[in-house]
């Protein structure tokens, strides 16, 4: 890897660093969290200790081997709003997750220029739909299909205001970088809910890979605890869920000896 895009990627680190520290927030409604993380439709609490406690997460500034580049005050962030990060290709743009918090406001997508990481800029903020927010799924891929010859941006929806939010995947075409368009939004697995239902399952996350002729991005969904959604995204402004799984079943299955005949 370059030097330069090893700088970048750590400036975007470092944007994410300095704007997401916060605070432990107290669990809300535990009864609504299943075992395995995923939340009820609506509700916005979490625990932000993503993996177990604070144990493995890097302490600051003090960390050997890692020096502070830059510091960017994005606008609207507030302790806990900053999600995640992407950063694209080139190492150019870093795409922050600004997640719906305690207040449902302001969400979204920042844009920042990161080519000079010693001057980061933002040039660009994707609104999230009312009611809606994005989390830990904001991942960049070059894709090449039959369909469509780019770069993209992959963001989840988590539903913050129930009656007017949606969940599923947001797809943008982030080719000239700092200038998003959107592909496909809110797409994601209407089954949960039964016939009739017109929005995607909330997502936890999504993460999209390119195939060969063929493309595709996975989901976890939050409505469906166990389930995992496989998505066709082949033609990115048409994206088809061709396929769903229990993956705690399937490798149960995988574990089990063959029977005897």
């Amino acid at each position: 890897m370059r030097t330069s895009v090893r700088r970048r990627l750590a400036a975007a680190g470092l944007v994410l660093g300095v704007t997401a520290i916060a605070p432990a927030m107290a669990f809300g409604h535990d009864e609504m969290i299943y075992s395995d993380g995923a939340l009820e439709a609506g509700v916005i609490q979490r625990d932000i200790h993503q993996h177990d406690e604070t144990d493995g997460h890097l302490p600051g500034p003090s960390t050997p081997n890692i020096d502070v580049v830059s510091k960017l005050a994005l606008p609207n962030v507030e302790p806990g709003k900053i999600a995640d990060v992407g950063v694209s290709a080139d190492g150019d743009t870093a795409f922050l997750a600004a997640w719906g918090g305690e207040t449902c406001t302001k969400n979204g997508i920042h844009v920042v220029d990161i080519s000079d990481p010693a001057t980061p800029e933002e040039t660009g903020f994707i609104v999230s739909k009312e009611g809606s927010a994005p989390g830990e799924g904001v991942q960049t891929a070059e894709i090449s299909t039959p369909k469509f010859n780019g770069e993209i941006l992959v963001t989840n929806n988590e539903t913050c205001k129930a009656k007017v939010g949606f969940g599923g995947m947001n797809i943008y075409d982030v080719t000239n970088g700092g200038q998003p368009t959107p592909l496909a939004v809110g797409f994601g697995d209407e089954h949960v809910n039964g016939a009739g239902k017109k929005d995607g399952n909330d997502i936890h996350s999504v993460f999209a890979w390119d195939a060969g002729q063929k493309a595709y991005a996975v989901m976890v969904d939050n409505e469906e605890a166990l389930d995992v959604d496989i998505v066709d995204i082949t033609n990115p402004k048409r994206p088809s869920l061709v396929a769903e799984y229990n993956l705690a079943e399937e490798s149960r299955r995988s574990c089990r000896p063959p029977r005897r005949t």
